[in-house]
């Protein structure tokens, strides 16, 4: 694949991505905002979508996207990253896994609640600013790093990107614990 190529289908892998999740975030505030859903069911159906996704994953040997651009983003990188791709992959599914069981959990102690969920739109606006600055940024430093790299060099890369991940992601929860902590006392 060419130069060329490869930068015309990062581009596109960009432009789907942050029209599938602004979609995906429209849908979402629309449906919480028709559907009276408790909290309970709201983790419910998130432990299941993520338990759907993990056996899809173990089952399928590739990602399984209809998305074209997707598919040919998962052939270039599967071939860039050699035996680093399955570990990749084996890591995106235990974190669905993982999550799953977080959700199931979650509304396993929230069985009597009769809340319904509502949307605070300002919160929610600012979630979504920063949610597709994080998915941009990390889908930015991801291309970077596996394009940029030589056929082979990528040995560990799984392990340290995780790492730097769950670092900042870390960090992040902190700043919009401490951020939505100060708007409920000013509010």
């Amino acid at each position: 694949m060419s130069y060329a190529e490869i930068k015309l289908m990062r581009k596109k892998q960009f432009l789907t991505t942050n029209i599938l999740f602004s979609s995906m975030m429209a849908a979402y505030f629309l449906f919480v905002s028709v559907v009276p859903l408790t909290f309970r069911v709201l983790f419910l159906s998130l432990g299941c979508l993520f338990l759907l996704q993990t056996i899809y994953g173990y089952i399928k040997k590739s990602s399984g996207s209809p998305v074209p651009i997707f598919k040919k983003v998962e052939a270039y990188e599967k071939e860039k990253l050699g035996k680093e791709w399955d570990v990749q992959k084996k890591v995106d599914l235990g974190v669905n896994l993982f999550l799953s069981g977080l959700m199931f959990f979650q509304a396993f102690f929230i069985m009597r609640e009769t809340n319904r969920v509502n949307i605070d739109y300002q919160i929610m606006a600012v979630l979504y600013i920063v949610f597709l600055l994080v998915v941009n940024l990390s889908l930015y430093f991801h291309v970077k790093k596996v394009d940029g790299a030589e056929f082979g060099d990528l040995q560990g890369y799984t392990k340290k990107s995780n790492i730097y991940g769950a670092l900042l992601g870390i960090l992040l929860a902190i700043v919009l614990f401490f951020l939505l902590i100060m708007y409920v006392l000013v509010s």
